[in-house]
Parts: C-alpha cells; structure tokens; sequence
C-alpha cells in the first residue's frame, strides 16, 4: 500500500494545530480535492463523517472515522464507500515551548482494479516514459500489458 510521512515543526501551539485538523466540517475550505463534509455523529474523542472527494464531475463519498486523542493525536480511518480499499492517516502533535513538532502519516490503497499506483521514472528512466506510459494504459484497460514484462519482475531476484 502507499505510504507517505511527513514531519515538520510548525511555531503554532499543539491545540491550535489539534483543532484546525479536527475541525472536519471545515474540510471543504482547506483539504484538497475534498467538497462536502456531513457529520453524522460527534463527540469530544470520535466524530462520524461522510465526506466527498473528487475532482470536476469525479466526486466520491465515503464514511470517516476521526478518532480524537487531544491534544496529541488524531486517526483517521476511511470506514466505507468511497474510490479507496483502505485510507488511513495519522497526525500527531509534540509540543515544543512555543512550537509543535508535527507528524502526518497517509497509509492508502486504490479500490479499484483499474487502478495503478506506479513511479513517474526519474534520471534516465524519463526516456522511457512513453514506454511506460502505453504499458500502464495496457494494465488498466486490458488487465495485462502486450509487451513481456518477466525482465521487470520482482521473481528475478529470487
């Protein structure tokens, strides 16, 4: 599955921080790509929300689950519906004087087949972009691609 970490100081307090990602009716205004926040249920260490996410005319709704640990932490789990099988992330605040050293953890998988999570190639690999431009359209139309892709498999280092 995806996984994506970042972690940075910030010089807000650690219930400033806290309350901005808690505050899920206001996603729409600062998340990107998200466009409705509903909650279907709150309190002060869980809130129930159905949130809309998408691009133009591709919106998708799912149920969130926010866990709320205050000041310090914040889980976040997709519950159900939704473009993704599974959508987790994690925020967690460490107050330092005046400061918060903040850390966010985005742990997610695709839900559908059609899918594909691959790298954009870097350093000399970008000539072969176009390449592996038509065997990603292979694998996502078709479910496999016309060209011999065993060079490339994980098997070879077994």
């Amino acid at each position: 599955m995806p996984r994506h970490e970042e972690q940075t100081i910030l010089p807000y307090d650690a219930e400033e921080l806290f309350a901005v990602v808690a505050d899920v009716r206001d996603y729409p205004s600062f998340v990107p790509w998200c466009s409705g926040a509903h909650i279907r249920h709150e309190n002060a260490r869980q809130i129930i929300a159905d949130l809309v996410i998408g691009f133009g005319p591709f919106q998708e709704s799912f149920a969130s689950e926010v866990a709320l640990d205050r000041p310090r932490h914040i889980l976040v789990r997709a519950l159900e519906g939704g473009p993704l099988e599974h959508l987790t992330n994690s925020w967690t605040f460490g107050p330092m004087g005046h400061k918060t050293h903040v850390d966010f953890v985005i742990d997610f998988h695709p839900g559908s087949s059609r899918v594909l999570i691959s790298s954009a190639c870097s350093g000399h690999g970008f000539k072969f972009a176009s390449a592996i431009g038509e065997i990603q359209a292979d694998l996502v139309t078709e479910g496999r691609s016309r060209f011999d892709l065993t060079p490339f498999s994980l098997s070879r280092f077994s």
